[in-house]
C-alpha cells in the first residue's frame, strides 16, 4: 500500500470514528443544533480475489468439511459469519438454495449452491437428510460450532499448507468477479450478496484487463456501427 493510500485509510477511520461519536451527541440531543460532518473516502484498490486455478490449488489440501466451506463460499458469496451460523435446516439439499438468517443488517435472504457444492457437502455429510435440523452445518475440529476465530484459523492453516493467502472475505470477493465474468446481472449479484446498494456491489468486483478487453471486443460501438472505416496503411 502506498504512502498516500495509507494516509488516505487512517484519515477515513479517523472520519468514521468521528461520525459514530457524533451521532451519538445527535441521537442524545447533547448538542443544540445537528452536526454533520463528511468522512474522506478511503482510496480505490484493486483487492485481491481466486481465479479457478488457485481455487483448484486450495482443494487440494483441504479435507472433506474444509472443501466443503471452501466451494460454499465461492458458489454463494456467504460471510463468515453467516457460514459459521448455518444450521443443517437452513439449507434445502434437494435444490441448493440456502436460507440466511439474521445476516449483517439484521436482514434474512435466500442464497443458491450449485450440484456440486451440494455433492461436496453430500460428501462431508452422507447422512445429511437424517441430521437433526437444529445442529450446526459445520463444525470445528473440537466438535464445537465454528466461530469467527476457529474460522480464521482454519483458513490461516490452508493459507500455510496450500502457499495462497486466503480468507473467507476473499472467497467472497472471487465470488462476486466470477459471477459476473460468467454473465450474472449486477442486480442479482447484489441481491445474493446482501447489499444495500449496487454501489457496494460494484466495489467486489475486479475485473482483469483481459475481461476488459473481451467485453469490449463483443460491444465495440464503432465495430458494431459497421462504418467501414479503411486505414491509410491498409490501402
Amino acid at each position: 500500500m502506498s504512502q498516500i493510500s495509507g494516509t488516505q485509510w487512517t484519515l477515513n477511520g479517523y472520519g468514521r470514528a468521528i461520525r459514530t461519536f457524533i451521532n451519538f451527541l445527535n441521537q442524545e440531543d447533547w448538542v443544540d443544533h445537528k452536526i454533520h460532518i463528511k468522512v474522506p473516502p478511503p482510496p480505490r484498490q484493486s483487492l485481491p480475489f481466486l481465479n479457478s486455478s488457485q481455487i483448484k490449488q486450495l482443494l487440494e489440501v483441504c479435507d472433506v468439511q474444509e472443501k466443503a466451506i471452501i466451494l460454499l463460499i465461492v458458489d454463494s458469496g456467504l460471510r463468515r459469519q453467516e457460514v459459521c451460523n448455518l444450521k443443517i435446516g437452513d439449507v434445502q439439499i434437494e435444490n441448493g438454495m440456502i436460507r440466511v438468517v439474521q445476516s449483517k443488517g439484521n436482514k434474512d435472504r435466500i442464497v443458491f449452491i450449485g450440484q456440486a457444492t451440494i455433492n461436496a457437502i453430500l460428501d462431508y455429510l452422507p447422512d445429511f437428510s437424517f441430521r437433526e435440523k437444529e445442529s450446526p452445518l459445520f463444525k470445528a475440529k473440537n466438535g464445537k460450532p465454528f466461530n469467527g476465530d476457529s474460522m480464521q484459523r482454519m483458513f490461516l492453516r490452508l493459507s500455510k499448507q496450500s502457499g495462497i493467502k486466503v480468507t473467507p472475505h476473499m472467497l467472497r470477493r472471487s465470488f462476486a468477479t466470477l459471477s459476473l465474468k460468467f454473465g450474472m446481472d449486477m442486480v442479482s449479484l447484489q441481491m445474493l450478496m446482501g447489499h444495500a446498494s449496487i454501489e457496494t456491489t460494484r466495489r467486489y468486483i475486479q475485473l482483469l484487463c483481459d475481461d476488459l478487453q473481451n467485453a469490449h471486443k463483443k460491444a465495440s460501438p464503432v465495430d458494431r456501427l459497421n462504418l467501414n472505416i479503411i486505414s491509410v496503411a491498409s490501402r
